[in-house]
């Protein structure tokens, strides 16, 4: 820990800034209000529609959170 503190006061450090792209999430909006979502939604189960790219999951019985098929890594079916 002394010589980190000691190389810091000399100035031996290289700091160098990595720039990474990000997505810009508000291009990936699938329904502006809730009244756009599907009328075949089944309260409590989670629903794929393959026309938006979005997954609705379930927050409540009669509430629904969309999520973007771009925003999901992985996913897995357990019964």
């Amino acid at each position: 820990m002394k010589d980190l503190k000691i190389k810091h006061r000399r100035g031996e450090f290289n700091f160098t800034v990595k720039k990474e792209k990000v997505k810009e999430m508000d291009k990936y909006e699938a329904y502006k209000s809730a009244s756009e979502f599907p009328e075949d939604l089944k309260p409590g189960q989670i629903y794929v529609d393959m026309k938006k790219h979005c997954v609705l999951v379930p927050n409540s019985p009669t509430s629904f959170i969309p999520f973007h098929i771009s925003t999901i890594k992985s996913c897995s079916e357990t019964t």
